[in-house]
């Protein structure tokens, strides 16, 4: 009867919440935040596709190369 709506319906709230936390947190450009507000879901979506995933690759590529990494292989040619 009622279909598949309540199933969907509170996760616009989760998405958004998720998306405005981060965007506290980080402060990135300020249209942002009219995205996430007036977007809705979909804005919030769009925020963490290209603010949240962006900026975790970034940290996986900065700690990709640990030093210890860099140490072990420094420490292997050098002797």
């Amino acid at each position: 009867m009622f279909g598949l709506r309540q199933l969907f319906y509170p996760w616009g709230f989760v998405v958004q919440a998720v998306a405005l936390v981060h965007f506290a947190r980080r402060r990135p450009e300020g249209y942002w935040l009219y995205v996430i507000l007036f977007g809705g879901f979909v804005g919030a979506s769009a925020y963490i596709v290209v603010e949240v995933l962006r900026t975790r690759d970034c940290f996986a590529a900065c700690f990709k190369d640990s030093g210890a990494d860099r140490a072990s292989r420094l420490w292997k040619y050098k002797f």
